[in-house]
């Protein structure tokens, strides 16, 4: 086995807790997708050298340099005490974004 450094991409964002594994794990963040303002300013703080895509329903992966993990995350409402989330929210939610997962994976 090659000692190359593992590369990784993240769709569904949020404040970058894969990428910052990744980090922790020896592995090299390169991009990520996360519309959310709050948690892209923590990236870009806490990961300067990844390139953020924004709105994962925009992207190509044939545009996006090439990775060897990609890890994307689902909405932290899903496992909140506080806030009563339908069925109908859960989902829509993979519904939408699972196939966004695999058209972007799977270019």
């Amino acid at each position: 086995m090659d000692n190359q450094q593992l590369t990784l991409g993240s769709l569904f964002d949020g404040s970058g807790a894969f990428p910052l594994g990744g980090v922790l794990a020896g592995i090299i963040p390169v991009w990520n997708s996360e519309i959310e303002p709050f948690p892209v300013l923590v990236t870009h703080r806490r990961l300067p050298g990844v390139k953020h895509y924004g709105d994962v329903s925009k992207l190509s992966g044939a545009d996006l340099p090439p990775v060897d993990i990609i890890t994307f995350g689902s909405p932290c409402q899903d496992y909140s005490e506080k806030i009563v989330i339908t069925e109908n929210f859960k989902n829509t939610f993979f519904k939408r974004n699972v196939p966004e997962i695999f058209r972007i994976t799977i270019y």
